[in-house]
């Protein structure tokens, strides 16, 4: 709610409960700050509403190759929460049985 054309914030899902948080910035500083900012409003209301938020790295700045590394996690997580072949409640080898039965 508090961004601005000069600094805004993007929430990126990882995997459920993980987010990352990031801004892109000319003054590393101001982005930090405005990092920083975010996350203790986010803790407010996730306080407020009964949860608990618990930051698991301080915000830093980044190089391309720490955001290109941050991408792969984010699409390793992203494959690994999509449903496989195997994942259904019942197969079709399992109805088979049940109407032979």
């Amino acid at each position: 709610a508090k961004n601005t054309p000069e600094t805004q914030v993007k929430v990126k899902l990882v995997s459920p409960p993980l987010y990352v948080l990031t801004s892109q910035c000319l003054d590393k500083n101001v982005g930090i700050s405005t990092l920083e900012a975010a996350i203790e409003e986010i803790a407010q209301n996730i306080t407020k509403a009964g949860g608990s938020c618990h930051v698991k790295m301080a915000p830093k700045a980044v190089t391309e190759n720490d955001d290109a590394e941050l991408q792969a996690l984010m699409d390793k997580r992203e494959r690994e929460n999509a449903e496989v072949s195997g994942d259904e409640d019942e197969s079709e080898s399992d109805g088979a049985i049940a109407a032979d039965a």
